[in-house]
C-alpha cells in the first residue's frame, strides 16, 4: 500500500510538474506576442511620427523654395529697373553727346 501511495504521489507530482511547465510555457508565449504585439504599435507610432516629421519637412522645404524664389523674382525686377534707368540715361548722355557735336560744328563754322 505505502508503494501504492508512493506511485501515486509521483504521478501526481510528475502530473503537477507537468501542468506547471505547460502553464509557464504558456504564460510565456502570452506575454511574447503581447510583447510582439507592443513593440509593432510602437514601430507603427515611430513610423506615423516620422511620416509626419516628413511631410512637415517637406511643407517647410516648399514655404522656402516658395520665398526665395520670390526674392530672386524681385531682384530680377530690380536688376530690370536698374537696365531700363542705365539705358535712358545712356540715350540722353547719347542725345547730349549729338547736341555738343552740334554745337562744336557750329561754332568751328565761325
Amino acid at each position: 500500500m505505502v508503494e501504492e501511495v508512493s506511485i501515486v504521489a509521483t504521478i501526481t507530482a510528475v502530473l503537477g510538474a507537468l501542468a506547471s511547465y505547460l502553464f509557464v510555457k504558456n504564460d510565456n508565449k502570452k506575454q511574447f506576442k503581447h510583447y510582439v504585439t507592443e513593440a509593432k504599435a510602437k514601430a507603427s507610432a515611430i513610423a506615423y511620427e516620422a511620416e509626419h516629421i516628413l511631410q512637415e519637412a517637406q511643407i517647410e522645404i516648399k514655404s522656402k523654395e516658395v520665398e526665395l524664389d520670390k526674392r530672386f523674382q524681385d531682384k530680377v525686377l530690380e536688376v530690370e529697373k536698374q537696365k531700363t534707368e542705365l539705358l535712358l540715361e545712356l540715350k540722353s548722355l547719347e542725345e547730349k553727346k549729338q547736341e555738343f557735336s552740334l554745337i562744336k560744328k557750329e561754332l568751328e563754322k565761325k
